[in-house]
């Protein structure tokens, strides 16, 4: 009987996966925040820009955050493995640099002997 329960424990947690990305550039992000705020618990993407997070069976909803990009809030069912890739749009706009400079007219010395 407890080697039954154990096997409907296992059967119960299904594994949440996938890859975030820039949206535009499709550039994989490292570092960005997967979190399941009701739940306090969360992970974050490796150098690759992938996560997996293994959680019990049921309803639950995700945070994706990242310095310098809106927040996506996503609802989920979970009731099997689920691979969820994201793109994340940056919440910076950049207005336009212009670089202007001045030509300094300097009298030159002369050494004299």
């Amino acid at each position: 009987m407890i080697g039954l329960m154990q096997t409907i424990t296992a059967q119960n947690k299904f594994t949440i996966s996938g890859y975030v990305r820039e949206k535009g550039s499709r550039e994989l992000l490292q570092g960005v925040n997967i979190y399941f705020p009701v739940q306090k618990t969360g992970t974050t993407t490796n150098n690759y820009g992938f996560y997996s997070i293994t959680l019990p069976a049921g309803k639950y909803e995700l945070q994706y955050s990242f310095v310098g990009y809106i927040t996506e809030l996503r609802q989920l069912n979970l009731e099997s493995d689920q691979v969820i890739d994201i793109e994340l749009a940056s919440s910076i706009t950049l207005k336009e640099v212009v670089v202007a400079g001045e030509k300094l007219e300097r009298a030159t010395e002369s050494a004299q002997m």
